[in-house]
């Protein structure tokens, strides 16, 4: 007849277990605990319930949903802020809310897996697109209201697609 675990029958088994799989040294949470090392590593191997490997992996998917919400309602908040600014013709304080925003979704995109931080863009490629041509009408059409901003951005339009590509 197999010996039964002492570590199954041991008072702490949930805190032993607990330590286990936050991935303690076993030899020392054998030590803590009183149990031999021996004891300890066929518990680990054999023993330590699956479902509390599965709470630390919901855990940490929590956690990450958490900072996932957090960096949309700072996205949320950054382009309040834009509105804001946009609003009271305060164009320093837009362009900075617009980096914050473009910020925002340069991580939102990493976080997705969706761009890479080696990602390189061919500058050139870009401007000759029908796309880039729409964009950039796009863009100073909206800022026809405020003629700084529209001077700034179209020279800064000017300026990247000076850019010499970096591929």
């Amino acid at each position: 007849m197999p010996r039964r675990c002492t570590v199954c029958s041991h008072p702490q088994v949930a805190t032993i277990n607990q330590a286990i799989v936050e991935a303690k040294p076993l030899r020392r949470i054998a030590a803590d605990h009183s149990v031999s090392e021996s004891a300890m590593n066929r518990h680990a191997k054999e023993h330590v319930p699956a479902t509390l490997s599965a709470a630390v992996e919901a855990a940490e998917v929590t956690h990450a949903d958490r900072l996932l919400a957090d960096l949309r309602a700072l996205q949320a908040r950054a382009l309040g802020i834009l509105d804001q600014a946009e609003s009271a013709g305060r164009l320093r304080d837009a362009t900075a809310a617009i980096r914050e925003v473009r910020g925002c979704v340069e991580l939102l995109c990493k976080l997705a897996g969706q761009l890479s931080s080696e990602t390189t863009i061919n500058v050139a490629n870009v401007i000759v697109s029908p796309e880039w041509s729409r964009l950039r009408s796009i863009l100073l059409d909206a800022l026809e209201e405020f003629p700084d901003a529209r001077a700034a951005a179209g020279a800064a339009l000017l300026e990247a697609e000076n850019v010499p590509s970096r591929r």
